[in-house]
C-alpha cells in the first residue's frame, strides 16, 4: 500500500460493497469510487494528460474532485489544488507557475460566476491553457469568456461515462498533489507531495486518531484544495469507515448530517465551531462526536473550548502543515 491507488485497492479487496462516500445523503461504495477514478483516468488520458502532467482542479468538494485526483495518481500526473476563494490572479498565476494545461471547474457553483473571474485574468496569463473540463450538478453555462476561447472545453460528466482505465502508472516517490500554502513572497508557495508519503500518512492518521476503530462516519467539510481538508478525506478513507462529503459549510446541515449519518470523527475551524454553537439551540448539537479535532484561526480558542465543552463538544487541539501535512500532531485528548 505504497500508492494511494493501491491503498483504495486494498480497500476495495477487503470491503468493496462497503459506503466510502456520502454526498447529497448518496452513499459511494469503495468499488464505485476506485472505478470512478479509473474512467477519470481515461478522461485525462484520453485529453493528453500524460505522466509527470499537471492538472488544475478548481473545485470545490464533491466525488469528481477525488475521482479526478486519483486519475491523476494513475497516470502519474500531478494533481494541482486551486482554492475556490482564489479570485482571477491567483488563480492565473497559479496555472501558469504550475504549467497547468487542463483545468478542471465548477462554473455554476453556489451562483459564483468562476467564468468570468477567468475573463479577468491578463491577456498572457493563461496562454499555456489549452483543455477546460466543465463539471456541473445541473447548472448551465452560456457564455465563454474572451480568455479561454483559445481552449477546447468538455463536460466532465459526459466524458466520465467512459470505459476504466486499466494501468497505474503511479509510484510511492513521484509526486501527484501541489498544494499551495501561504509564504514571505506575494504569490502562494507550491508544496508537492508524493503517493507514498499520502497514502502513509493517512493511515498514520486513521489508526492514530482512532479513525479505523470507531464505529461511525467522518464529517469532511474542510476543502479538498487544502492541505487540511486533503489529509482528513485520505484518513477518513483509509479507516474504511464512510466519509460524508460536503460541497461547503453550512451550520445548521452539519447538524443535520451528524444526527443523520451517525458522525462520530469530525474536524474543523475553531469559526466553524463557533457558528455551530451560534446558530443551534440543541443543548448537544453533535452528541455522537468523540472531539471535534480544530485549528484556531480566528477566535479566543480557550474560550471558545469551554462553550463547546459546555455543550458536550470537546475540541482538541491539531498541528500540521501543508509541508509536512495537516493532522501531524494531535492534543491528548485526556487534557483538560
Amino acid at each position: 500500500m505504497d500508492t494511494v491507488t493501491a491503498l483504495l485497492a486494498d480497500l476495495v479487496a477487503r470491503k468493496g460493497d462497503d459506503t466510502a462516500l456520502i454526498y447529497h445523503d448518496e452513499p459511494l461504495s469503495f468499488a464505485s469510487l476506485e472505478d470512478q477514478g479509473r474512467r477519470a483516468a481515461s478522461v485525462l488520458s484520453n485529453l493528453g494528460v500524460d505522466k509527470g502532467e499537471r492538472v488544475a482542479l478548481w473545485l470545490p468538494n464533491c466525488p469528481a474532485y477525488f475521482a479526478l485526483c486519483l486519475g491523476c495518481y494513475r497516470l502519474g500526473a500531478i494533481a494541482v489544488a486551486v482554492n475556490t476563494r482564489f479570485r482571477s490572479a491567483e488563480v492565473s498565476d497559479i496555472i501558469r507557475r504550475s504549467g497547468s494545461q487542463l483545468l478542471v471547474m465548477w462554473p455554476g457553483f453556489r451562483d459564483i460566476d468562476f467564468l468570468r473571474l477567468l475573463a479577468e485574468a491578463a491577456d498572457d496569463a493563461l496562454a499555456g491553457l489549452r483543455t477546460i473540463l466543465l463539471y456541473d450538478e445541473g447548472e448551465r453555462v452560456d457564455n465563454i469568456p474572451g480568455a479561454i476561447t483559445h481552449c477546447e472545453r468538455f463536460g466532465y460528466n459526459d466524458l466520465i461515462q467512459c470505459k476504466p482505465y486499466g494501468m497505474d502508472h503511479g509510484e510511492p516517490d513521484l509526486g501527484c498533489n501541489i498544494f499551495t500554502t501561504s509564504g514571505t513572497t506575494k504569490a502562494p508557495k507550491f508544496v508537492l507531495h508524493t503517493q507514498g508519503s499520502l497514502a502513509r500518512h493517512a493511515k498514520l492518521v486513521a489508526d492514530g486518531f482512532g479513525y479505523s476503530t470507531s464505529n461511525g462516519a467522518l464529517l469532511q467539510m474542510m476543502p479538498l484544495c487544502g492541505v487540511f481538508g486533503y489529509t482528513q478525506i485520505m484518513a477518513g478513507l483509509a479507516s474504511g469507515q464512510p466519509t460524508v462529503l460536503t460541497a461547503s459549510f453550512d451550520p445548521l446541515q452539519t447538524v443535520q448530517l451528524a444526527d443523520r449519518h451517525n458522525v462520530v470523527n469530525f474536524n474543523a475551524t475553531d469559526d466553524m465551531i463557533q457558528s455551530i454553537l451560534d446558530n443551534n439551540d440543541l443543548e448537544r448539537p453533535l452528541p455522537n462526536v468523540r472531539f471535534v479535532g480544530s485549528a484556531a484561526f480566528a477566535t479566543n480558542y480557550a474560550e471558545l473550548a469551554a462553550r463547546a465543552e459546555a455543550r458536550g463538544i470537546k475540541m482538541i487541539g491539531l498541528y500540521g502543515m501543508s509541508e509536512v501535512q495537516a493532522l501531524y500532531a494531535l492534543q491528548p485528548p485526556d487534557l483538560p
